[in-house]
């Protein structure tokens, strides 16, 4: 955990970093940790949503009621809208 740890405190709003720290916790099987740092990464900007409907990593904690109220969130978001490549 010291690489991501470190990441972070490079920047504290990298929202890979923050994603990983969510999958650790969600390995582990501690939800509410899990959750929480996803939440800071979705707050900071954090939106492969894709992926966080379908990666292993969340598999232990997508029956959690707290992954369920990020899901259902995300939800209501709707798609991603991208610009142009430039």
């Amino acid at each position: 955990m010291t690489d991501i740890q470190r990441a972070l405190e490079i920047n504290r709003d990298n929202i890979f970093a923050l994603n990983s720290m969510a999958e650790l916790y969600a390995v582990k099987g501690e939800p509410e940790k899990a959750c929480c740092w996803l939440d800071k990464a979705i707050r900071k900007g954090y939106n492969n949503w894709a992926y966080l409907r379908s990666s292993k990593t969340y598999d232990k904690i997508r029956d959690s009621e707290c992954f369920r109220d990020i899901l259902r969130r995300v939800d209501k978001k709707g798609p991603i809208k991208r610009g142009p490549l430039r």
